[in-house]
Order: structure tokens, then sequence, then C-alpha cells
């Protein structure tokens, strides 16, 4: 699927949540007009300068976000396709696990697995090799706790992404064993499997073959 039509699969299957008739937001962060043009402006029309304060004032000790489902689709698409959208996909990917994504309908649930499948696949082709968009967005969908496992292995496919996204990660995976994105909270799941990710081929194959490095086992990572 490309990332064009899983944008548009996005927005088929959230279509039927109701606009908002007043954003639950917080006041400080987000100033009047804003909210007024979120619950006026045609989802579609919405800039990331409309959705940006939004976006960075949800946080999770705040609770449940019921609105963000609404918007999420153009958050994604401006996420994905803006260069000039802020703040980091981190951010973007955050509030989701307050909309509770296990009680979600299979359907959206898949929609929105497709479209990370299709935007990592998008920044791994040759008019993007952005791994460093990559490595951002693989922390904001880990956080939401959907499966990274199928997007390591669009990186798999590529010894040169391999060892970009490995480049990008080497001194504290040696040092001590962790992704080195500052916005990791550990315990998490998705930054086990990168780890375990990397210690195993191809990915393994190729950081010894170009490095002569073996990384630390997972299960056992240095004190």
């Amino acid at each position: 699927m490309t990332l064009a039509a899983a944008i548009e699969f996005l927005y088929a299957t959230f279509a039927d949540l109701p606009r908002p008739v007043k954003v639950d937001c917080c006041p400080c962060c987000v100033h009047e007009e804003d909210r007024r043009t979120m619950e006026t402006k045609p989802l579609r029309e919405l800039a990331w300068r409309d959705l940006a304060s939004y976006v960075t004032s949800a946080r999770p000790s705040e609770g449940y976000f019921p609105d963000y489902l609404y918007f999420l689709p153009r958050i994604m698409e401006i996420a994905a396709t803006d260069p000039d959208w802020w703040p980091d996909p981190y951010m973007a990917c955050i509030p989701i696990s307050q909309t509770d994504p296990a009680l979600w309908t299979p359907v959206r649930r898949q929609a929105l697995q497709d479209f990370f499948h299709a935007l990592i696949d998008h920044l791994l082709s040759p008019d993007e090799e952005n791994i460093r968009s990559v490595d951002e967005w693989l922390c904001g969908i880990a956080s939401i706790h959907f499966n990274v496992r199928p997007l390591l292995d669009l990186i798999a496919r590529s010894d040169e992404h391999i060892l970009a996204y490995y480049e990008g990660n080497a001194r504290t995976l040696i040092e001590n064993g962790f992704l080195s994105n500052a916005f990791w909270n550990r315990p998490n799941q998705g930054h086990d499997h990168i780890i375990e990710w990397f210690s195993t081929s191809p990915a393994f194959d190729a950081i010894a073959i170009a490095y002569g490095i073996v990384l630390p086992n997972p299960e056992n990572p240095p004190a």
C-alpha cells in the first residue's frame, strides 16, 4: 500500500467520528483562536500551525483525549508529509495511547498499522532514505504498543539501511545496550524488540561484517 492510499484508509476508517463541539484541550497551552479553528475548519484543511499546540499539550498525565481520534488522520498526514511539521513524531503518537487503542475496532487498528508500514516504507525509498525520521517514528510507534517487527523487516531489506540505523544508535547500543533516542521510556516492549533485532540476522551479520562488532546480549546488557 502506498503512503497516499494508507492516509486515505485512515480518513475512511475514522470518518464516522463526529467533529468535537468544543475541543477538550489545555486552555493554558492552546489559544482560544486555535481551539475555535479546530472546531470550525474542515478537517483536511487544518494546517500544522492549527494543530501543533494541541498535539504538544496532550499529555498522558492529563487523562483521556477522545477528541484526538477525530483529528488523528490529519495529524498523521501532516506529520508524515509536511516538512514544516513540529513537534517530533513521538509527540504526535503518544496521546494515542490515552485513547486506549486496544478498544478500537479492528479496522481502525489495522488502518493505523498500515499507515505506519507505508510511512516507513516511504521513508526508506530511494527518494527519501530518511533513516533519522524512521528512528523517530519507530520510537513513537512503540510508545503506543503497536508492533514494530514488520517495520524492522523493511529496514532489513537493505544492509545500507541497517547500517544507517545502527550508526544512529551505535554509541548507546555498545555502551549500555539501549537505543539513543531521548524519548524512549523503558521498560518498553518495542524498544526490546529493536535491541533483539540488532543482535540477530540479518542486522547482526551486516553490522559484524561492516564493523567487526558483536552487540551485547539484550537479555544481559552491561551494568
